[in-house]
């Protein structure tokens, strides 16, 4: 993405992470998709659509984390649920 690689891994992580999830949610308007990742990349999307996340934040292994997009924004997320 745009000057990603001009960034730090730390700073370039959430842009990259953000735009990706937006690019597939314009691609498949209305479906539900399932993405299998590793936690940075959910750490970093996190840190991006909101201040109560840090890459330190706990996530749990296997955990589900769900976010909703509508019209390209973020409307609705579940962060690190292990149940």
């Amino acid at each position: 993405y745009t000057h990603a690689h001009t960034l730090s891994l730390h700073d370039a992580l959430p842009i990259c992470a953000y735009n990706a999830l937006l690019d597939i949610a314009k691609k498949y308007p209305g479906k539900k998709i399932l993405i299998a990742t590793h936690s940075h990349f959910i750490k970093g999307f996190f840190t991006k659509i909101s201040n109560e996340f840090t890459f330190t934040s706990p996530l749990y292994n296997a955990s589900r984390n769900y976010v909703y997009i509508k019209d390209q924004k973020v409307t609705k997320y579940i962060f690190n649920l292990n149940d």
